[in-house]
């Protein structure tokens, strides 16, 4: 279990890594969680084959050290 997590919201941007590819496909660091998906509006829960599209937000739990990791896999 992890004990220190940060809590962020991200959003998809442009031709970011998060957008190429399914959530299975996108090598999440250890420790990496994505809590929850607002996508056109709705809430959805995250499933491994969710693609995200720009625009789309996601709530993401990540230990400290992959902050700047998981910051560009959604940012241009």
């Amino acid at each position: 279990s992890q004990a220190n997590l940060e809590v962020i919201e991200m959003e998809a941007r442009g031709k970011c890594k998060a957008t190429k590819g399914k959530i299975e496909k996108l090598k999440l660091p250890p420790g990496v969680i994505i809590g929850g998906i607002v996508s056109k509006g709705v809430p959805i829960l995250p499933s491994p084959t969710f693609q995200f599209r720009p625009g789309d937000k996601a709530i993401v739990f990540t230990p400290p050290e992959h902050l700047v990791e998981v910051e560009g896999l959604f940012c241009d």
